[in-house]
């Protein structure tokens, strides 16, 4: 009666440590899986984190171009506000010269 008895404890413990073991299997892929997707989402994040740098600095550069451009855009205004100035002041004199030169003439066609 024991013999019978003792077989059927021998399948039940083996019975057992296979689902153990399936179950440690199981356990181990599940942990395995884990650290798979960490280095996946590690790696994600530290090409996010270089992307973002990558678009920082590109905006630093932008906004660094732009004050540039500005300075030069007024430098260029300031030129042009003096070149006009000159114009206007060249005018000025030409047409002076003109009226001159042309009472010069009548002056001289009155004599």
């Amino acid at each position: 009666k024991l013999k019978p008895a003792l077989k059927e404890l021998d399948k039940l413990r083996s019975s057992q440590r296979r689902k153990q073991d399936t179950e440690g299997q199981k356990l181990r892929d599940l942990k395995s899986l884990v650290a798979a997707e960490r280095s996946k989402f590690q790696a994600l994040q530290k090409s996010s984190n270089e992307q973002v740098d990558s678009l920082k600095k590109n905006l630093h550069g932008a906004e660094s171009e732009l004050r540039k451009l500005r300075s030069d855009r007024q430098s260029v205004d300031a030129q042009l506000q003096q070149t006009r100035e000159k114009y206007q002041e060249l005018m000025q004199q030409a047409k002076a010269k003109e009226s001159h030169y042309q009472r010069e003439q009548h002056q001289l066609l009155d004599t």
